[in-house]
């Protein structure tokens, strides 16, 4: 019989304590390599629970290489990294660098149903031009999608870009013209931000290193001054602000009437227990500038997004994109449409959801295990981990794990004083379980914490 504690009345799930628990024992060496667990059936009769439960926490224990499934021949233990070697996988590289997707995320399916029928009934307008908006269609529907995440907002309102970096391109662009002159951004941020502020010849200043500081330093500010913020699944942080410091800084950003650019690249995908509203659903947003998007982790190379905007800086955005890039494609706009019409942008978000809870839970259980001495906060949602590395430069960490075939981003690419930074940006979205565990031990073993 194997005991394994449940706490039935927690927050966590009984398949992850299960796993867990194994995971532990495995990891002792109390269930040394080549030990047969008990069946599903037999296991979930001894811990009260159903089957499906056990198969769940075995199927966690296999995709991060712990346990092998044999069929009727049962789960074996294979180990611990030690054991098992520095990775399960056979390929070249693990890419933990990019935030592209693995292809079991992109809606392949969906994606050729939608364009075969809409080359067969609409060939015309989806290959002729789209307005500097956007086709009004999508704008409509789109808004009826961000109100499901609570964000009010009129149809007119909203510009649909070509990927939210030309989103964020345009709108800068057009916040100069409008009279701002700095935009302010936090020490560690997306550094194509800064690189394009200044490509406008906007000043860049930092804001201080502790979000709870913000809202007193917002309160010196004017109209000539913006905040870029990337309030949740930060990039490259992972973390969230608080639902009390939003409401603090945006009620300073309305009394001082400065501009707050709400990049909101992954907030789709939140899958923590607790749901934080975006900046722009709050009562105080109305200087707010959104933008959203929820290609980069299903179709990334479709290039999509949207912003929502005031009448008062509308109609200068719309000048710029008409001259700088024209409208998004019509195709990829009445592919989005057909997606959100049919249900399957939802279903795909859904399972990307689940996808990436399941990894983000591998990746920190692994680095707990395998890294103790790195310390890092798990995100609620998003693609990213920021993992520091004591004694480590971030450059140096990185060279270090790509000679044992893993790709990392070092802290210091996203500095913007360009200081030395001990840490690096992990990302979840290219890989599966399986591969991020075997990830973790390589690193473990090039940094020299095992």
């Amino acid at each position: 019989m194997l005991e394994i504690p449940i706490h039935r009345q927690g927050g966590t799930p009984l398949y992850f304590q299960v796993a867990e628990h194994l995971r532990r024992l495995v990891s002792s060496g109390a269930l040394p390599p080549g030990t047969r667990l008990p069946g599903t059936r037999m296991l979930s009769e001894e811990l009260d629970v159903s089957m499906t439960t056990v198969m769940q926490a075995y199927a966690i224990l296999e995709s991060d290489g712990i346990i092998r499934l044999e069929g009727r021949r049962g789960a074996f233990v294979i180990g611990s990294c030690t054991e098992r070697g520095t990775r399960p996988s056979a390929e070249a590289v693990l890419d933990l660098a990019s935030g592209l997707p693995s292809m079991d995320l992109v809606p392949l399916k969906s994606i050729t149903r939608a364009l075969r029928d809409i080359l067969r009934t609409f060939p015309e307008a989806a290959l002729l031009g789209s307005p500097p908006e956007g086709l009004e269609p999508l704008r409509r529907a789109l808004v009826s999608h961000a109100a499901a995440r609570g964000i009010p907002a009129s149809w007119e309102s909203l510009f649909v870009t070509a990927g939210l970096q030309e989103g964020l391109s345009t709108l800068l662009k057009t916040l100069a013209v409008s009279g701002m002159r700095r935009l302010w951004v936090e020490p560690l941020t997306y550094p194509d931000a800064v690189l394009m502020a200044s490509s406008e010849k906007i000043e860049v200043s930092c804001l201080p290193e502790n979000p709870a500081e913000i809202p007193g330093f917002v309160s010196g500010m004017n109209r000539q001054d913006a905040l870029y913020l990337i309030p949740s699944f930060h990039n490259p942080l992972g973390r969230t602000l608080p639902l009390g410091l939003r409401r603090a800084i945006l009620a300073e950003t309305v009394r001082t009437g400065t501009w707050v650019i709400e990049d909101d690249a992954y907030g789709e995908l939140r899958y923590g227990e607790e749901s934080v509203p975006a900046l722009k659903s709050l009562p105080e947003a109305e200087r707010v500038l959104y933008m959203g998007s929820f290609s980069q982790v299903l179709f990334p190379g479709l290039r999509f997004g949207y912003m929502l905007l005031p009448p008062s800086l509308a109609e200068e955005a719309g000048l710029i994109r008409k001259i700088r890039t024209g409208g998004a494609s019509s195709l990829v706009q009445m592919l989005v449409l057909n997606l959100i019409e049919t249900g399957d942008l939802s279903r795909a978000l859904d399972a990307a959801r689940r996808q990436m809870a399941i990894r983000m839970e591998t990746l920190a259980g692994a680095i707990s295990r395998e890294l103790p001495q790195a310390p890092f906060q798990r995100p609620e949602g998003g693609i990213y981990l920021w993992l520091e590395t004591p004694g480590i430069e971030g450059k140096e960490a990185v060279s270090r794990a790509a000679a044992r075939g893993v790709r990392l981003s070092p802290g210091e690419e996203f500095s913007v004083s360009g200081r030395r930074v001990e840490a690096v940006r992990l990302s979840i979205s290219r890989h599966g379980s399986q591969d991020l565990a075997g990830a973790v031990c390589a690193m473990a073993l090039a940094w020299g914490y095992r």
